[in-house]
């Protein structure tokens, strides 16, 4: 089936409006994210598998997220949407803003942005890393049950070979 989800957000003042995916299990390379900005054009979109991917545009208005998924299939993703409002020029009787204040304070917001992605990426991995071990963990307990059960079904052949034996060993004393 064609599955589309979409999560919006408004900016009222310019701002920077960036954000990140993850899919988390992957089951189908038929899911895609787009994001688009404010006059409705796509701003990004994901090639059809990417497992994550990151995005930012700038500007006023409604953006919205979108992910499709062309599979019967669920997929589990972690996202995020950010805004970083752009400073403004000064007012009047304000002092002007100074060109180095102004630099510093882009790279900081960059830096911020950096972060969090990495953060983000970051609980997307250990998401995966807790889903991949429970199922693991279950695995491994199966196993372990299946195991047992053979060696209980070998010791129990193996009593029943040697009590067959010293049978017909007894037999063969008697005659």
């Amino acid at each position: 089936g064609d599955n589309r989800q979409c999560f919006a957000t408004y900016v009222e003042a310019p701002s920077i409006v960036s954000g990140n995916f993850d899919v988390i299990l992957a089951e189908s390379d038929r899911f895609r994210v787009q994001f688009y900005g404010p006059d409705g054009t796509k701003i990004y979109s994901s090639d059809d598998g990417d497992t994550e991917g990151s995005f930012s545009a700038t500007g006023i208005g409604r953006f919205e997220l979108c992910f499709e998924n062309d599979h019967d299939q669920e997929e589990n993703v972690g996202f995020s949407l950010r805004i970083f409002p752009i400073a403004e020029a000064a007012k009047e009787g304000e002092p002007p803003v100074d060109p180095t204040t102004k630099r510093l304070e882009e790279t900081s917001r960059t830096l911020l942005g950096y972060l969090d992605a990495l953060a983000d990426h970051q609980s997307a991995a250990r998401t995966r890393e807790t889903r991949s071990r429970a199922l693991a963990e279950g695995i491994f307990s199966r196993v372990v049950r299946w195991t047992l059960l053979e060696a209980a079904v070998l010791v129990a052949v193996a009593g029943g070979q040697v009590a067959y034996l010293h049978r017909f060993f007894d037999k063969r004393r008697n005659f």
